[in-house]
């Protein structure tokens, strides 16, 4: 991949492929392995999200994030134009302050369907999970106590205890943002499960409200009316076709189970290099249909999902939506969150914000072909 300068006159520079990534390349030129009668070819190929981890999993994973997505052949993308956040190290009053993430961008590439080029687009967001965290107080930079952790009394110093199962050890986030559930809620992180500690949340129901929190029941430090969580907020606008890449660099073996509130995606949205009109990969052998996995598109093989199980270290999943905002394209936002109540929890939620839009996005469907 290159720079390229001047697109849709942005300050910053954007990148595409390169036409040829070798130029030149042959039989000749190359001494290549011959797998059978032909020499092998060179296939440009979708791969899209994947991990890129830390050579020591215990420290790095901790302080940075790394991922790699490989867009469409031909494909260029804008990620300066609404690519902003919350700064969360100085958000100023009332949450003013913003900064780039550079985890979303407004991709196009090109396609050739039923003979004629087009160019598509999509939205691109990449989620990054995070498990196995060292949060501290910002106050004192004391520890902070894992959830359900061993202890002999309540008023244990955190250093004195662990977690009941090492795979729950640590905290969670995403994209460098957590607001845990008992953050939100002024509870300690150790409280008990029950009605004395997390299960006495009078006002549970509000946790995902910017009107969080009301105090009761076992919740009597919490503050109202938060405003924007620290957590990601993603935006798209509705009815333009949405990607979002789910990743777990590095972290504890306990899974998680994600799921976004409005939505529903294939569970393998890739095609093969030769497809019929219908999208079934060609012939009856891999020599007919070629590389099986060329592209991202949509797959008559694939089952519909409405949750992604085993986000655990190194996994990657590309989850493709036709259209932001679901089947009828509702503006709103929607809930991205761990199913599971350790995640869910220790902060492992997101917002996708899908927005009002003037543009009346196309009613296609997912490309059916890798041309």
């Amino acid at each position: 991949m290159f720079e390229v300068d001047g697109i849709d006159n942005m300050a910053k520079p954007a990148y595409a492929w390169r036409a040829k990534r070798y130029p030149g390349l042959t039989v000749k030129t190359t001494r290549l392995a011959s797998l059978s009668r032909e020499a092998c070819r060179f296939v440009p190929i979708e791969f899209g999200a994947t991990n890129l981890s830390p050579p020591d999993r215990i420290k790095q994973g901790q302080k940075a994030l790394w991922a790699m997505i490989i867009e469409p052949t031909g494909s260029s993308w804008r990620e300066y134009t609404d690519d902003t956040a919350i700064d969360r190290q100085n958000p100023g009053v009332n949450q003013v302050n913003k900064r780039r993430t550079r985890a979303t961008a407004d991709v196009a590439y090109p396609i050739v369907d039923n003979g004629k080029a087009t160019l598509r687009t999509f939205r691109d967001l990449v989620l990054v999970h995070q498990k196995a965290l060292n949060l501290r107080y910002g106050k004192d930079s004391g520890p902070i106590a894992n959830l359900a952790a061993e202890k002999e009394d309540a008023a244990e110093n955190p250093l004195q205890t662990a977690p009941e199962d090492a795979h729950d050890s640590g905290h969670m986030a995403i994209n460098y943002g957590a607001e845990p559930l008992w953050y939100r809620f002024g509870l300690p992180p150790d409280a008990p499960f029950g009605k004395s500690g997390f299960g006495g949340a009078e006002h549970a129901w509000q946790a995902f409200s910017n009107q969080c929190c009301t105090n009761g029941g076992t919740v009597t430090t919490a503050q109202a009316i938060v405003g924007e969580p620290y957590v990601p907020v993603m935006t798209a606008h509705a009815g333009e076709e949405m990607r979002i890449r789910t990743l777990l660099p590095t972290g504890t073996g306990r899974a998680s189970v994600v799921e976004l509130h409005g939505h529903n995606w294939a569970r393998d949205p890739y095609l093969a290099e030769k497809v019929d009109a219908s999208g079934f990969p060609m012939g009856s052998r891999p020599s007919e249909w070629l590389t099986p996995s060329k592209c991202i598109g949509d797959n008559p093989m694939a089952k519909g999902m409405g949750g992604q199980e085993s986000i655990t270290p190194m996994a990657h999943f590309d989850m493709v939506f036709p259209h932001a905002g679901g089947k009828h394209r509702v503006p709103g936002d929607y809930l991205w969150r761990d199913h599971g109540g350790f995640g869910i929890t220790n902060g492992v939620w997101a917002v996708i914000r899908v927005e009002d839009n003037k543009v009346n996005y196309p009613n296609d469907p997912l490309r059916h072909n890798c041309n």
